[in-house]
């Protein structure tokens, strides 16, 4: 041990660079990895290995090659080549993250322009910090890649690119990410492989020149460059910016914006979007005239001859019949249940806010009875605007002496839930934290829907003489769909897409939604007290489903047909009763109006604002995040909300309830009575504060 001691120390400089040198393999290494098994998994793919491929991987290989070079000592590079690798590192930055995405010579040039600007300033502000190049370089690459890589595979789970606001739920997006199974395509395994030999190319180029005066001019410069940095990014959020350089403004379809303006500018844009403009015309007073128009139903419970029936709400995750987006057969019946109910039944489509993704959102819309179209593109309402206490669908049967209870099979958590769910006046919350789902059966990793609505029912066999309103968000459905499990066996399949093991599980899931929405059903059928039941699903499935289903069908998706497009975001809804109720209700809507529904079909003292929505519906019976559509079926942008009276003036209201707490009309959205005093509301509901703080 001794002699190898000093070995060690005689030999220190000739060990470190030894160190060095094998040190130096290690990219290499890691892009032949990443290759290799993108050539594997191309290999086992419905298309194989195509001659387009062949060239990414043989790219890819050359990446490795040149980090091997890289890895050997070389007695002197000449600085003009390590000063060459400093000034084209942004725009090999720009070309890395475009090209993750899509083709980035599809961009304008002068938009081009806009985002390497962006890049160039992340250098230059990076080089005057750290007197170096190295580590300016590593930045102007890396950080930028992460964000798009990262979006990268937010796109491929659910249809959308990264949101500044996705950021809030990084701690979400972790407690799922081991149920998808990642892969790399051959164009971003060649782009990944770029990326790992700019960064070795980084470290070995490194420059420290000499400045004197360093110590006054670096801090200097590096204030002012960090100062245009931010001029940048506040100058591209401007509508002149918008202007002049000709960006692509709608941001309900964010994927083709990112497309057109670059993932820098498309990203910098939505942060204009974290708050929300004030409504053309807005006023409370006009909030107080609409609640004289629609007041609110009494709070009093109902008479004894008056029926009071016990409410379920079950927000489905994922649940959805992919026949709304194309034609396809199965072997079996998927939904034989839900299809064969009939009697004291509603059965329709509901047009969701969101695809294969932020199911809060879903939430939020029923209930609140809000509807994303007037929030910014991918925000989070739980995340965003509900952060103190706000009327809702829970406050209303609490009102109407329910005993309230919101349910989620899974971390407490996720979307802020924990808190949200107290401040939408639910009275209890169950999750997986508390063991309150210990012993439930489950389905792949999460808690069986059967599990859920048996939970369900244990509170019905405890109840006492209050009515109870039970809301449950499931998590069964929940994506990836790639993983195999010992305790799920998929048997549903697609005619065409046999060999598709995601198709076939998400296929064979609906099918145990199904089967378990038909044990609820036979229990309150035996139940002895009157109740309702209402089930609909949060948003279809991620592009892993829907993607092979629309090349066996022979379709093609894509953003820029609004109206094709919008098949992608239909969920189906189910409303039942153990008892006669109304079943007039729209074959379609949307999630913003179920509450209106489900309290006009079982005779449920309804709120204003519901009775607002209820009206609203009979001319757009359909406003989602994405547009709204007339009675006569005619679709529309829903930035075209601007252009009709009737629509603003449920902007006007849904601005109120969310960013205007001084002046809310809590009487719009509570029972006559019921909380606040009618006559003074604004006063005495101090306690609600603003979302924005």
């Amino acid at each position: 041990m001794k002699k190898l001691k000093a070995f060690a120390v005689s030999h220190k400089d000739e060990i470190i660079k030894w160190m060095k040198t094998v040190a130096g393999f290690i990219p290499a290494a890691i892009i032949g990895v990443i290759a290799f098994t993108s050539m594997l998994s191309a290999r086992s793919s419905d298309d194989g290995i195509l001659p387009l491929d062949c060239l990414l991987f043989a790219a890819s290989y050359v990446c490795a090659l040149l980090s091997l070079l890289l890895s050997f000592r070389v007695k002197k590079i000449y600085k003009a080549v390590k000063w060459s690798f400093a000034v084209i590192t942004p725009y090999l930055s720009f070309l890395l993250i475009e090209l993750i995405r899509d083709n980035p010579f599809s961009i304008d040039w002068d938009i081009v322009f806009l985002n390497l600007s962006f890049f160039v300033l992340i250098g230059i502000t990076a080089f005057f910090i750290f007197g170096r190049t190295a580590p300016a370089e590593i930045i102007t690459i890396a950080l930028p890649f992460a964000f798009g890589i990262v979006s990268h595979f937010i796109r491929e789970f659910r249809g959308t690119p990264l949101f500044p606001w996705d950021l809030a739920s990084y701690g979400t997006a972790a407690e799922v990410i081991g149920t998808y199974k990642i892969t790399f395509s051959p164009r971003v395994a060649t782009v990944v492989s770029l990326f790992i030999l700019s960064l070795h190319a980084a470290v070995k180029f490194n420059v420290k020149p000499r400045m004197k005066r360093a110590a006054i001019i670096r801090p200097a410069c590096a204030v002012l460059s960090a100062a245009l940095l931010l001029g940048v990014g506040k100058y591209v959020q401007t509508d002149k910016a918008q202007r002049e350089f000709g960006l692509y403004p709608y941001l309900f379809t964010p994927d083709v914006l990112y497309g057109c303006n670059g993932f820098a500018v498309g990203f910098l844009m939505n942060l204009r979007y974290t708050t929300v403009d004030v409504p053309a015309g807005y006023s409370p007073d006009d909030i107080h005239d609409k609640a004289d128009e629609y007041p609110s139903d009494e709070y009093k419970k109902p008479d004894d001859d008056s029926i009071t029936p016990n409410v379920v709400v079950i927000m489905n995750e994922t649940f959805s019949d992919m026949k709304a987006l194309c034609d396809y057969t199965t072997n079996e019946e998927y939904l034989p249940f839900i299809s064969s109910l009939d009697e004291n039944a509603v059965k329709g489509i509901v047009h969701s806010s969101v695809v294969g993704g932020n199911t809060p959102n879903s939430e939020f819309e029923f209930l609140t009875g809000m509807t994303m179209g007037f929030l910014p593109a991918g925000s989070i309402a739980y995340q965003q605007f509900i952060k103190s206490q706000r009327p809702s669908f829970a406050t209303q049967m609490s009102d109407l002496g329910y005993n309230t209870v919101a349910m989620h099979p899974y971390w407490a958590s996720g979307w802020d839930r924990k808190d949200v769910y107290p401040l939408l006046g639910f009275d209890e919350t169950l999750f997986i934290d508390d063991n309150s789902f210990a012993g439930l059966k489950y389905l792949r990793g999460y808690v069986s829907d059967l599990g859920v609505f048996k939970k369900i029912s244990t509170f019905f066999e405890k109840k006492d003489d209050d009515p109870l309103f039970v809301f449950a968000v499931t998590m069964q459905n929940h994506s990836g769909y790639s993983t195999e499990y010992e305790n799920f066996t998929p048997e549903i399949t697609v005619d065409g897409l046999e060999d598709n093991f995601e198709v076939s599980t998400y296929m064979s899931l609906i099918r145990e939604s199904d089967a378990a929405f038909e044990w609820l059903i036979n229990y309150f059928t035996d139940y002895d007290e009157p109740t309702i039941v209402l089930m609909f699903g949060d948003h279809q499935p991620n592009n892993s489903i829907a993607a092979p289903l629309l090349k066996a069908a022979g379709e093609e998706y894509s953003d820029d047909d609004l109206e094709k497009s919008e098949n992608r975001y239909i969920v189906p809804y189910v409303m039942w009763a153990n008892y006669d109720i109304k079943t007039d209700a729209p074959n379609e809507t949307s999630i913003n109006y179920l509450s209106s529904i489900l309290t006009e079909a079982a005779g449920i003292p309804q709120t204003g604002a519901q009775k607002q929505a209820a009206q609203l519906m009979k001319k757009y019976p359909v406003i989602n995040g994405r547009c709204f559509i007339d009675d006569n079926g005619v679709l529309s942008p829903i930035s075209e909300y601007i252009f009709d009276d009737d629509l603003l003036s449920y902007a006007r209201m849904q601005y109120n309830y969310l960013f205007d707490p001084e002046n809310i009309v809590e009487k719009m959205w509570r029972l006559d009575g019921a909380g606040v005093d009618t006559e003074n509301d604004a006063e005495e509901s101090s306690g609600i504060e603003g979302a924005n703080g």
